[in-house]
Order: C-alpha cells, then structure tokens, then sequence
C-alpha cells in the first residue's frame, strides 16, 4: 500500500473524531487565520486537504468562490454536513489532491498558503502567520 492509500485508510477512520476536534471548531482562532491570509471578497480559494472543511467554511465567509478537496471521501461527508448547517452555498468540496487548478486566486495547503502571482502564474510559499488571541 503506497502514502497515498495509507492517508485515505487512516484519514478514512479518524474522519468523525476530526470533524469534531477541538482545534478545528475552534471559529475565533480560524477567522484569524483567514482573516490574517489576506483574502478578498473576489479571490478565489482552493484548500487542498481540506479535511472536515473548517478553513473552507471560514474562507466561504469572505470569498464568494471557495472549492475544499481532499482524498478522503469520509472526510468530505462530514465537510458537506457542516456546509449544510452553516448554510453557505458559494463553496463546493471535490474528491481530487489535483493542485493544478488554475482558475483560483489562493491555493491553501494546510496551515501553508500558495498566492498566485497575476500575470507571471507562478506560486509564492508563504508561511501562515502566527495568530494569537
């Protein structure tokens, strides 16, 4: 079994008691992330392995164009449960680790984030700052 089919098996398990981690419904500390990233209204996000769908949710909030994907299908269950609770709709969640989608403004990796860099196209690694309360 290769990394990949590990991260969708052990990932695959751990899916509801992600979901409802501690650090991750934790809304303060991740509006700061998001509010921290720079992120606009018109901007386009991609959050690669999205998970549960925390960040994407709060992204949603600003952005009107957000896309969660993740290689786990059960995580994305539970993503699409808290899409519908929090009743945004300018958000979707796709079953892909593709990261060659062109079409968005910022590319969140996890707690690192990718600006694209209008017209060059080319990705600039910026670590997340660190947020305090």
């Amino acid at each position: 079994m290769g990394i990949k089919e590990n991260a969708i098996k052990q990932f695959g398990k751990q899916a509801e008691a992600y979901s409802k981690g501690n650090i991750f419904v934790d809304v303060f500390h991740l509006s700061k992330i998001v509010g921290r990233s720079g992120v606009k209204e018109n901007h386009r996000i991609l959050d690669v392995a999205t998970g549960s769908g925390f960040l994407s949710l709060e992204f949603a909030k600003i952005s009107k164009n957000v896309t969660g994907c993740d290689i786990t299908h059960e995580m994305l269950i539970h993503a699409r449960e808290k899409q519908v609770e929090s009743g945004l709709t300018n958000i979707d969640f796709l079953l892909s680790d593709d990261l060659t989608n062109e079409h968005k403004d910022f590319v969140w990796l996890s707690l690192n984030r990718y600006k694209r860099d209008y017209p060059k196209k080319h990705h600039e690694p910026h670590h997340s700052p660190q947020v305090s309360s």
